[in-house]
């Protein structure tokens, strides 16, 4: 596909802010925070970059006939690209997590989105104002999982309602902490 890096920036821009705008709906969080926590917080306004590089696209965009040239050859070209998390990473599928090449699965509660992160799993509620957090050891540790929940994984935190409990024969252990609102 014939593309300039100006029509390729502004596509790639409106996808984040697509992106963004989803994840603050899905979230519960009202429209005009979509910019203050997507990943270009630090720079100008995903918004205000997408106008810019549209702009900047549409004085030098190569038309045939209002089609771009190549398209078929793109499409062709992406056709069975993974998009999103793969196998590698799991997936979200609505409320539940999977994680084919791992074996496991797990739902969260109603009122919960599942969000997959390359280190952990966060599902958050917020109509709950609440968190879980999901995720494995930084390195093995030998001892109760009780043990290592309340002195390494949350370490310095104030722990309750720590409990040992099994998954599928193997140890786990499950608590919660008093978070900082935000």
């Amino acid at each position: 596909m014939w593309i300039t890096g100006r029509n390729q920036r502004a596509g790639v821009l409106r996808g984040l802010r697509a992106n963004t705008q989803l994840q603050a709906k899905i979230e519960g969080r009202p429209p005009g925070e979509t910019d203050a926590f997507d990943i270009g917080a630090t720079h100008p306004r995903t918004l205000e970059r997408v106008q810019r590089a549209v702009a900047s696209a549409r004085s030098t965009a190569p038309r045939r006939g209002g089609r771009q040239r190549g398209r078929d050859a793109y499409l062709d070209t992406i056709n069975g690209m993974v998009f999103g998390d793969g196998p590698e990473q799991g997936y979200v599928l609505g409320r539940r997590f999977a994680h084919p090449t791992q074996r496991f699965e797990f739902s969260a509660p109603p009122g919960f989105t599942l969000r997959n992160n390359p280190n952990r799993i966060v599902a958050s509620s917020a109509k709950k104002n609440a968190k879980m957090l999901f995720d494995a050891a930084p390195k093995p540790y030998r001892g109760a999982m009780r043990s290592y929940l309340a002195t390494v994984w949350a370490r310095g935190a104030r722990l309750r309602q720590v409990e040992a409990i099994k998954i599928n024969g193997f140890s786990a252990a499950t608590g919660w902490v008093q978070g900082q609102g935000r």
